[in-house]
């Protein structure tokens, strides 16, 4: 994959290439060049998201069609989130796919016919967009993976989402839609504290593997790891050598993702480069495994519960 900005007849000066093929030149309230080849994760105006919270909105149509307010932010840390406005049928088909439940429900949902659509085709829906707003309604995009064969087709936001949950895919948002239409985290955290909205609960089977490692990311270290790291960088500021590689040693074992980061930093201050390099892969993969490690965990748990062990 490579990456050229220039000026290319017909388009706006700011133009990105990616594989070659792919045209970015987006606007908040214009559609994306999909027959281009267009995908969201090469573009970087484009994060991904999760349902970050979900309120009721008083309208004087409440009795005959309930509207709600749902929130969606950035899984890494941002000082917005976008709020949009689905039916009560659509919300509760969110809160459904939230809870990672693989209980048939009495009446399937329209995502739910989707989904089973595409499985019995031996296929996935691999990624989900929110594109662009037009007319103030929003525009959503899905792909569908069979094979070595990717197609995407428009959808509504609401079904973008739920399928996202459903098929634990990344849900990707247009950073400019969050620039002009974004709300406040701070208003948002008010209304959380307010009750006038809530939390929305996710399940570990509805996470992605962006979303669990950004969480992980924001957790606590533990204390030993944090006690460890903290005499380390006070041995390496003092030049003390030898405690230092016995200190590597021991966070080594008790955490080796922290201690490759550790190396990493080190190679980093000493200009190593090239070893720092190879140390980026080496966390790369690490990360990778315990993902997969926290995947296999996960999948022997539905094992168990659906009693096929």
């Amino acid at each position: 994959m490579y990456f050229i900005t220039g000026f290319v007849p017909g388009l706006s000066p700011t133009v990105r290439w990616r594989r070659s093929r792919v045209v970015v030149c987006q606007d908040p309230t214009v559609a994306p060049n999909f027959k281009g080849g267009w995908m969201p994760e090469d573009d970087t105006d484009y994060t991904e998201v999760r349902v970050l919270t979900m309120s009721r909105k008083v309208s004087y149509k409440e009795e005959v069609c309930p509207t709600c307010l749902i929130s969606l932010a950035p899984i890494k840390l941002h000082s917005k989130a976008l709020k949009m406005t689905l039916s009560g049928s659509q919300v509760d088909s969110i809160k459904y796919a939230l809870s990672g439940s693989k209980d048939k429900t009495s009446r399937p949902s329209t995502q739910d016919l989707f989904t089973n659509v595409i499985r019995s085709n031996n296929g996935i829906v691999s990624k989900c967009a929110i594109t662009h707003v037009q007319n103030e309604i929003y525009f959503a995009r899905i792909w569908i993976r069979t094979g070595y064969r990717t197609v995407g087709m428009d959808a509504r936001p609401s079904d973008a989402i739920v399928l996202a949950l459903k098929n634990q895919a990344p849900l990707y948002l247009n950073k400019r839609l969050l620039a002009k239409w974004g709300v406040s985290m701070k208003a948002i955290a008010k209304e959380v504290e307010n009750g006038t909205s809530s939390i929305a609960q996710y399940n570990e089977k509805a996470k992605t593997s962006a979303m669990i490692l950004a969480e992980k990311a924001r957790l606590p270290e533990d204390k030993e790891t944090s006690i460890l790291k903290s005499q380390l960088d006070l041995a390496l500021r003092l030049n003390r050598e030898q405690e230092a590689e016995r200190l590597m040693h021991e966070l080594r074992s008790v955490n080796p993702l922290a201690y490759l980061k550790a190396e990493h930093a080190k190679a980093i201050k000493e200009e190593r480069y090239t070893d720092a390099a190879v140390l980026d892969e080496q966390i790369t993969e690490c990360k990778v495994q315990n993902w997969l490690r926290r995947r296999e965990e996960r999948n022997a748990e539905d094992e168990e519960e659906f009693g096929f062990l």
